[in-house]
């Protein structure tokens, strides 16, 4: 990877993070690209005050460390509160959630019953159809026979159908 595609890389990382083109910082990169970084210049925390006092047995003292102020207790706080407040907001979220999945597998168990009781009356309704469609083919035949029972067999000219009427022969068949 070449060093102008890594200059790219960095750029487009800096567009993405900060939403801010890097172009209005090009002037300042220009001038700083080829210099290496000056550390004599920076200041170095960890040495002692000279106006400390030594004590007594010569050591050194170790630099004091300073109370935290108002701004950081308060941050401190905030922080705690935020994070209290994230927790219940997140435990009222899982109680509503676990409230949401209650209620549907009641409606689910509802439904269920629903369509239980659903198919068991289409399937009443559909014997008691069968029950109607035999009773008509019963009543059909005993109409059919009282009508045979009914008829003058002295009329019936046809000697073939006189013997069907009779003796309840096939036609065709002698």
């Amino acid at each position: 990877m070449t060093e102008q595609n890594e200059i790219d890389l960095v750029k487009r990382h800096y567009k993405d993070t900060e939403k801010k083109s890097f172009s209005n910082l090009d002037c300042c990169w220009a001038i700083l690209e080829h210099k290496s970084p000056d550390f004599s210049q920076v200041p170095n925390t960890a040495t002692t005050n000279a106006d400390s006092t030594p004590t007594s047995g010569g050591s050194v003292q170790s630099p004091r460390n300073r109370p935290s102020g108002c701004k950081a207790l308060k941050a401190k706080q905030l922080k705690t509160k935020k994070t209290k407040g994230e927790e219940c907001e997140f435990l009222n979220l899982m109680e509503k959630s676990n409230q949401t999945t209650a209620n549907k597998e009641g409606r689910r168990a509802e439904m269920e019953a629903r369509r239980v009781a659903s198919l068991e009356r289409n399937m009443a309704n559909e014997e008691r159809r069968v029950a109607l469609e035999e009773r008509k083919t019963t009543m059909k035949e005993k109409e059919m026979e009282a009508r045979i029972m009914q008829m003058d067999l002295d009329l019936v000219q046809d000697p073939q159908m006189k013997a069907y009427y009779q003796y309840d022969v096939p036609i065709g068949v002698q």
